[in-house]
């Protein structure tokens, strides 16, 4: 059977072996970009039935032997049986649906009857018939019935294919793909003239190996390449290429068999031939105007967008234009940009513009730095449709939203952000010129917002200038006033030494007068105590005002980031305390955990932020305490703030506790929010505090800050600062 005696060198069998070869390498295509969709997974079946067919025939074509040619034929059969049935699972599985309808498992169970019938008997294949292009197969009894199958089928698929077409619901890429594979179908039909060539009489050349080249690459292009074609200008420009040239062709043709001039026809097709480009590129011109006139008008505001891009410095109001621009003049659902966030390592929504749904987009969570749609979108480089992302990828993200276009937006070729777009108002698919239009529009944006935040943490930076220069002239000016104030102190303290010397004097003098007169001696004892008085308080006005200095002073050191002992920053912050309330607060905060261990930072800051902290914990404590004399005066209330310093090997991490009278639920998410505060008017609570403190802590220290509390139970403050790298 193998003998090369039975086969001849045939240039017929050539173009359906070369597409055998080009099927096989699309399947081997397919394969590589296969992401587990069934859509793939029947193609790639489909793709083999007709490798399997073309194989075959081809063999069959280079047979010398009726018999050798026959057996190639039956093998080539194999193929041909499961062409229309896998065409229909794949149709399925393209336009969405989740299962299989179990009656194409009828045609399944047909096609493998039919295999078997044609391997054991003449009924299907009646033999073969030498013709011009080689051996054919002759068509038997019951060919007829698998013809109907193979139009049925077909049929069905293109009836399929153009109801999901114009289903809307149905995402706007996924009946882009739908159209490019109803076009292939569509083609595909014509095929059924290798079908009525194996009837006896009709000598039609077998060419639909040529439409199985069409078939497979628009729909390999549907599947792998969402944007490679824009389907209605493509038809667009073959209709009218068909339409004018059938035209132009036709009227020679038409005056030479009427007038039998053909010299006058031939002259007429020249002319017709040479104005016929000119005429097409001016006719295909004005047809595109007309398709592309909307999309024309958006694509020119958005590239008049990106011109102007630089000129903008806020941020917020950056990308609020943005979202704004693009929504209203493409005419979409939605627009949202996510922006990373470095110190959380995530993207966050930072503006959106929307038709409804608004509190989807307002509670979007956040996508993860290290995600695979970032991965993914890193490999883009370029604006992308959602469907080109693989089924793995999508089933990690969670949009709530359908996404239409993704544009990233890049810095340092890192993503920076993206620009979700939802699906066009009109139904449209995003086309190649929206793609390089976003494209456009991406890198400018991405070249605003760095800019924008280089202007904000250059703002940011000034602030943290001004803040040291700010806090070293008011060290400054304590450092004068504590000058001038001690002067008075010494003088006051010289005073009382002297009127205690003089007593002390007057009294060994006149020791008998000061023990003989009563009203002298009482006298005595009372100037006596009065100089005391003066003498105690002048040493703890001298102490406050040291406490006051050593707080406000602000060295240039501590105005940068370095490593200090907390211990020291703890002690200050419980002088001031001592000097704001007049309380001894040795037995109040408990420190001892601290000991020496360091911390970095810029010391001022944490200085002022651990004050307020121990400030606000020990008013809460004076709650706590006034709570419980009015609800439960039995109880013995002890008040308590403890300092803890746990040294983590990224981070130090310092607690602020307090047995204090906590935070009420409905208080809780207002902690951080400036001029808020729960405390009483007569302690001049300004509802600041917190909120500097938590952007000193996040802002310039990169750390976070965060509470734990219960009303009535106390409160612990978190702050987490990170250790240099």
């Amino acid at each position: 059977m193998f003998s090369l005696s039975n086969y001849f060198f045939n240039i017929y069998a050539i173009p359906p072996l070369i597409t055998a070869f080009f099927v096989i390498f699309i399947t081997i295509k397919m394969l590589a970009n296969w992401d587990r969709s069934d859509a793939i997974k029947y193609f790639v079946l489909f793709c083999c039935s007709l490798i399997l067919w073309l194989l075959g025939f081809s063999m069959m074509y280079f047979s010398a032997n009726p018999d050798i040619a026959f057996f190639w034929a039956r093998v080539g059969f194999l193929g041909v049986t499961f062409i229309p049935v896998l065409a229909l699972m794949f149709v399925y599985a393209q336009v969405g649906t989740k299962k299989i309808k179990s009656s194409i498992w009828y045609f399944v169970a047909f096609a493998v009857v039919c295999l078997i019938i044609n391997w054991s008997t003449t009924l299907i294949y009646n033999g073969v018939k030498l013709h011009f292009w080689g051996y054919y197969p002759i068509a038997g009894k019951l060919y007829i019935i698998f013809l109907l199958m193979f139009v049925v089928l077909f049929s069905m698929c293109s009836f399929i294919l153009f109801k999901s077409a114009f289903n809307y619901s149905l995402p706007a890429a996924q009946r882009r793909q739908i159209v490019y594979v109803f076009t292939a179908f569509t083609i595909c039909l014509l095929g059924v003239v290798d079908y009525i060539a194996k009837y006896e009489g009709i000598e039609l050349y077998p060419f639909g190996y040529i439409l199985i080249v069409f078939f497979i690459t628009l729909i390999s292009f549907a599947i792998i390449k969402y944007n490679l074609l824009d389907v209605e200008l493509v038809l667009a420009r073959t209709g009218l290429y068909l339409l004018l040239y059938t035209i132009l062709f036709g009227i020679p043709v038409l005056i030479g068999v009427k007038t039998g001039n053909w010299k006058l026809a031939t002259f007429i097709a020249v002319i017709f031939a040479s104005i016929g480009t000119m005429v097409f590129n001016g006719i295909q011109k004005k047809t595109e105007n007309l398709m592309l006139a909307e999309q024309r008008s958006y694509q020119n505001i958005l590239l008049q967008a990106a011109a102007g891009m630089m000129q903008r410095h806020d941020l917020k109001k950056l990308l609020k234009i943005v979202v704004h621009l693009v929504k209203r003049s493409v005419k979409i659902k939605f627009a949202a940009i996510y922006l990373l966030d470095d110190d959380a390592k995530e993207y966050r929504i930072v503006s959106f513009r929307a038709d409804d749904r608004q509190h989807i987009f307002k509670n979007a969570p956040p996508v993860f730095s290290d995600s695979p749609f970032v991965e993914f979108t890193k490999s883009k480089e370029m604006p992308f449709v959602y469907e080109e992302i693989p089924e793995a990828v999508k089933k990690k993200i969670h949009f709530d939203f359908r996404i239409g276009l993704i544009v990233p937006t890049f810095a340092l070729k890192e993503v920076n952000g993206f620009l979700l777009l939802g699906e066009k108002n009109n139904h449209k698919p995003y086309s190649k010129d929206d793609i390089n239009i976003f494209n456009i529009l991406a890198s400018q944006t991405a070249m605003a917002i760095e800019n924008c935040m280089f202007i904000e943490e250059f703002k940011k930076a000034q602030e943290k200038v001004f803040s040291a220069e700010k806090l070293a002239s008011i060290g400054g000016l304590a450092e004068g006033v504590a000058h001038q104030i001690n002067n008075r102190l010494n003088h006051f303290s010289v005073i009382a030494g002297e009127m205690y010397y003089e007593l002390e004097e007057f009294k060994n003098k006149m020791t008998p007068l000061v023990s003989d007169q009563k009203t002298f001696s009482e006298s005595i004892k009372y100037f006596y105590d009065l100089s005391h008085s003066l003498s105690d308080n002048v040493k703890r006005t001298s102490a406050i005002i040291k406490g006051i200095l050593n707080y406000a002073r602000v060295e240039a050191s501590e105005t940068q980031y370095k490593e200090f002992e907390l211990k020291e920053v703890v002690e200050l912050s419980i002088d001031l305390l001592k000097v704001k309330h007049h309380i001894k607060a040795e037995s109040l905060v408990d420190y001892s955990s601290v000991g020496n261990k360091t911390i970095f930072g810029i010391k001022s800051l944490i200085m002022e932020s651990v004050y307020n902290l121990v400030d606000n914990g020990y008013e809460a404590t004076l709650e706590m305490k006034d709570y419980v004399s009015k609800h439960n005066p039995s109880i013995k209330y002890n008040p308590k703030i403890t300092i803890i310093l746990n040294d983590n090997p990224d981070s130090s991490e310092i607690i602020v506790a307090d047995n204090g009278i906590g935070i009420k639920p409905e208080n809780f998410k207002k902690t951080f929010a400036p001029f808020f505060t729960t405390k009483s008017s007569y302690k001049s609570g300004s509802g600041i505090g917190m909120y500097v403190v938590k952007r000193m802590i996040e802002e310039m220290h990169k750390g976070s800050i965060w509470i734990e509390s219960e009303y009535l139970q106390g409160t612990k403050i978190y702050i987490n600062l990170p250790k240099p790298s």
